[in-house]
């Protein structure tokens, strides 16, 4: 235990030294420096480390694996259906279930050895946490739980290993599993934690896009090249894409627009940046400025008391502090900073830029200068809760058979409530049917499962819609949930070929409604910021 404590207090000034993203929470950098003494961990290649980054299984399960003793043996076939032979994580994921520590996502009515992982999912509390244990033969001991993971988070609370304001299914981010990983690795003592770790193998240098920051390259200087004692913050945030999305209470926004500027014929000295909306939001707190070329933090436009109409936020930068050199294009962008819920903090705002503007004087004439763009900025909701993946974890394909409930597709839906009262929940879904004449299709219900309890969906035409899911249906406060369609299907006599096929399909925006409605505990929404189509279910043919 001492020895633990002294990596902590020793190597603390390292997370704070190498990554320009820092400082982060004092109990987060000591986390961070201890898993990376021993390899577990890297940062990004551009400096960064982004604490606020979710992390998913095959990850997560990396770095558990890698305090084990044991070694991992080649395999010849796969150990779940999800995690090919090759892919980075496959050593990691299949000595994890050798050793009984993960056993594949539960499928009713599917044999075991056909369960996924779902390596790309993010781990959320509960699932870290009964890992953990089951890796390092924590015991859990107590009264039949009603869900499954009750046992390991009570027994995590008895031990002082849970981390603060964290429910059962939230998503756990990189500094949140380094803090939940120390945790465990001080209360098992100074044997597991001075074992050497397992390190990656040669083989996974080559891995995939999909692998991320556990088995990043090593740390880079960012663009421009990040000098000793440099101050400056740099974006934490790796999204590129602007589209329109929910902005989460109490949270930075996705980028919610940008702009470039284009000093013609002398040097730019920069005084203001100005970020004006098509309406007041109170629940926009300010705005936080980035270079688009680095990443690098301008600074924070906050409200301008000025405007009357109290829709306009203004950075204030001094003399000197931003000179953008002629005839060289300049973008930046920015991200709405929203207050909490509890801080007056209001869903079903909508946000959205009305212009950029940039004011500045020409260095060598000292010529005021002012430009701004309207066009192009899309529309932002604000929400208390974000629903952040719908994916159909039943087999991709099947044989289309005539019969009363069949299964058509196992849907999960998943998100999180930014602030402990919020009660996301699912309210009604509307299906496109994909079929052919000779199919017929008639009884559609859903299932959740878990209970017994079915929701009869009608039919109209090609569209299934499936109304007024109850509160207690459709909540994923806790964690995520999977409605099962069922369905009865008749094949005309004499057809030779056929497919079905049941799909979420419409997104929706913000001012047009589209295939799933939902509530974040306050407000109703009818868009989802998926692509189209959403989720599709099975593709069934014969």
């Amino acid at each position: 235990m001492f020895f633990l404590q002294f990596v902590l207090l020793l190597s603390i000034a390292y997370a704070q030294g190498i990554f320009i993203d820092a400082p982060f929470a004092p109990d987060i950098e000591r986390a961070i420096s201890v898993l990376m003494d021993r390899g577990v961990v890297q940062g990004y290649s551009d400096g960064t480390f982004r604490p606020g980054h979710l992390v998913n299984r095959a990850e997560f399960v990396k770095i558990m694996m890698q305090f084990s003793p044991l070694p991992f043996h080649d395999r010849s076939e796969e150990c779940f259906p999800d995690v090919p032979l090759g892919e980075w994580y496959a050593q990691f994921v299949c000595a994890a279930k050798s050793r009984g520590v993960v056993r594949g996502n539960v499928l009713l009515g599917v044999p075991q050895d056909q369960w996924p992982f779902s390596p790309s999912n993010p781990v959320n509390f509960a699932e870290a946490v009964k890992m953990l244990m089951e890796f390092w033969d924590i015991s859990v001991t107590g009264v039949a739980p009603r869900e499954w993971y009750e046992g390991y988070l009570s027994a995590a609370q008895d031990y002082d290993l849970a981390l603060p304001n964290v429910r059962p299914g939230d998503p756990l981010t990189r500094g949140q599993v380094a803090l939940l990983v120390v945790k465990f690795l001080e209360f098992v003592g100074e044997e597991a934690v001075s074992s050497s770790p397992r390190q990656e193998s040669s083989s996974s240098s080559t891995s995939s896009a999909r692998s991320s920051a556990v088995s990043s390259l090593p740390v880079q200087a960012p663009p421009g090249g990040a000098k000793e004692g440099d101050s400056s913050r740099y974006d934490p945030l790796s999204d590129i894409d602007i589209r329109s999305q929910f902005i989460l209470l109490g949270e930075v926004s996705p980028i919610t627009g940008a702009a470039f500027v284009f000093p013609e014929h002398e040097p730019l000295d920069v005084s203001e940046i100005t970020v004006r909306l098509t309406g007041a939001v109170p629940t926009v707190q300010s705005f936080l400025v980035y270079e688009s070329a680095s990443g690098r933090f301008l600074g924070e436009a906050f409200l301008d008391t000025s405007s009357a109409d109290e829709r306009q936020y203004t950075l204030f930068l001094k003399s000197g502090e931003l000179i953008l050199p002629p005839r060289e294009e300049y973008s930046f962008y920015v991200r709405a900073r929203a207050r909490r819920f509890l801080e007056g903090g209001m869903s079903g705002e909508s946000v959205q830029i009305g212009s950029l503007r940039v004011r500045g004087d020409g260095v060598w004439s000292n010529d005021g200068y002012a430009e701004s763009t309207n066009t192009g900025f899309v529309e932002f909701e604000t929400a208390r809760s974000i629903l952040k993946d719908i994916t159909n974890i039943a087999l991709a394909q099947g044989i289309l058979v005539p019969g009363n409930g069949q299964l058509l597709g196992s849907f999960r839906f998943w998100g999180w409530a930014g602030d402990g009262s919020a009660d996301p929940r699912i309210t009604d879904l509307t299906f496109h049917v994909g079929t052919v004449s000779d199919v017929t299709l008639s009884n559609v219900l859903l299932r959740r499962q878990g209970t017994g309890t079915d929701i009869p969906c009608t039919m109209s035409s090609n569209t299934v819609t499936c109304a007024s899911i109850s509160e207690s249906l459709g909540s994923f406060r806790s964690g995520p949930i999977i409605f099962d369609a069922y369905g009865d299907i008749v094949i005309a006599p004499g057809s030779q070929d056929g497919f079905f096929q049941l799909t979420l399909n419409d997104p929706g925006v913000p001012t047009s409604a589209g295939a799933i409605t939902w509530t974040d505990g306050t407000t109703s929404f009818s868009w989802v910021p998926f692509d189209q189509p959403i989720v599709k279910g099975t593709y069934l043919e014969y």
